[in-house]
Order: C-alpha cells, then sequence, then structure tokens
C-alpha cells in the first residue's frame, strides 16, 4: 500500500520578491508531484486550491492526522512560524500545523518521531532547523530528480540500500589438534636452524649486525626452541608463547 505523505510548507517571506515565492510554490509542486509518480500518496494545499467548499482552518490539522508522514520543507520563513516568530497577520496555515505536530508531541512522542521528517529541497538549507528539531530525521533533496529523492523512496516503500544479511548456519570449526603448539614450535625451530646455517655462509654482517652476537642470539633462541619442544614431548606443555 502507497504510503500517505503531507507537505506543510510555508508559502512565502516578508523579504520574498513575487518571483521567488512563485519559484518556491513550483519546486513544492513538482516535488510532490515526483512523490505521486514513483508510489507515494502525495497530499498538499496545492491540491485543492480550486476544491469548492475546503475549510482552510482545518484543512492542515486534519491532513497530518491522516497521513502516515508529513515532511515539514525547510526554509527560513517556514521555522519563524514553527517558533512563532512569523507576523501575526501571516502564516497561520504553517502555525496551525506546526501547532498539531507539537500537540502530537507532546501527547506521544514516539508518534511524533515516526510521522515527521524534514526535508531541504535544491536552493534551501538545514542550518535554520530549530535545535528542537535535531531528532527528527532530515533528508536533503539536492536534485527533483529520482535520484534526489531515492533515499525518501527507499524509506516510504521499505525497500533498503542495504537490507540486513541473512544468518546462515555457521561453519564448521572443529578444535585445533593438541599438537598445534608443539608444530608451531618445531617450525620456528626449523627457521631459527636455517638462520644459523645462512649466518655461517655468509661468514660476514647480517642486517648491519656482527656476526658473532647475531650467531649468540639465534642460538640462545634455538635453546629454548628445543627445550619447550622437550616439555611437549613429555606432556607438559602450556600454550604457546612466543619463545
Amino acid at each position: 500500500m502507497a504510503p500517505r505523505v503531507f507537505i506543510s510548507w510555508a508559502h512565502t517571506a516578508d523579504d520574498w520578491s513575487d518571483d521567488r515565492t512563485r519559484a518556491w510554490e513550483h519546486a513544492i509542486a513538482d516535488f510532490a508531484y515526483l512523490l505521486c509518480d514513483h508510489g507515494v500518496h502525495v497530499d498538499v494545499d496545492l491540491f485543492h486550491y480550486t476544491e469548492q467548499g475546503i475549510d482552510w482552518t482545518r484543512y492542515g490539522p486534519q491532513a497530518i492526522a491522516a497521513a502516515d508522514i508529513v515532511l515539514m520543507a525547510s526554509n527560513v520563513p517556514y521555522w519563524e512560524r514553527w517558533e512563532g516568530r512569523n507576523r501575526p497577520t501571516q502564516g497561520a496555515g504553517v502555525a496551525r500545523e506546526a501547532d498539531t505536530l507539537k500537540g502530537l508531541f507532546n501527547a506521544d512522542q514516539t508518534a511524533f518521531q515516526r510521522k515527521a521528517l524534514i526535508v531541504v529541497l535544491p536552493g534551501e538549507s538545514d542550518e535554520c532547523i530549530p535545535h528542537e528539531l535535531r531528532r527528527v530525521p532530515c533528508y536533503p533533496v539536492r536534485s527533483l530528480t529520482f535520484d534526489g529523492i531515492e533515499a525518501l523512496l527507499r524509506l516510504f516503500h521499505g525497500r533498503p540500500a542495504y537490507p540486513a544479511g541473512q544468518v546462515r548456519s555457521a561453519p564448521d570449526l572443529p578444535p585445533a589438534p593438541r599438537n598445534a603448539g608443539e608444530s608451531a614450535l618445531r617450525a620456528d625451530r626449523v627457521d631459527v636452524e636455517a638462520r644459523l646455517a645462512a649466518l655461517d655462509m655468509t661468514g660476514g654482517q647480517e642486517s648491519g649486525m656482527p656476526q658473532v652476537r647475531r650467531r649468540l642470539l639465534l642460538q640462545q633462541r634455538l635453546a629454548r626452541l628445543t627445550d619447550r619442544i622437550a616439555e611437549h614431548e613429555r606432556g607438559d606443555g602450556r600454550a604457546t608463547t612466543q619463545p
């Protein structure tokens, strides 16, 4: 079933030109139609402008109640209305919608968190979002294209880009053989013996260390390895440690 989404948006600001107001209205309309084209049931006041008998004092709160998700379109005038900083003669519709969402928060914080989302359309910013709403998920829409709304569509339709992996049966992981420690010690002893033999053949320096001191260190290590192997052969070997 297609999710029901309501777009809450502020129409204009005191310092906006008519051209900017129209451009913002067109962006909201394009965004709404783009969601509709991709399987989302969208409601926005633009769709009701010519509807006879529409009651604008009740429209916003009722649309919020009916929606699964409310998208708050972020810009400065929207958050002015949210915080009550707008002129009291302007923006009553968004102010009512903000009050409805705040009422939902007061009644059920979990329900508010499930319903409320913030979208940042092209040309707008998330910097003006009130700190009290930083808990609300915010989705940047960088372009009014499929790519621009893909993250929203995945959320609305429950189609994550990276679904959780399916847990399968554990692999066969047998315990290590009891003589694994002895095998490692024997391999180390073979390595040390080979390095001693190579040192005897060079008759000079190895890695910048005098030959006599290098041979002495290798011989000491060989003796420790030999002792450890003997412990394992007697059956009293402990967990392998670095010799």
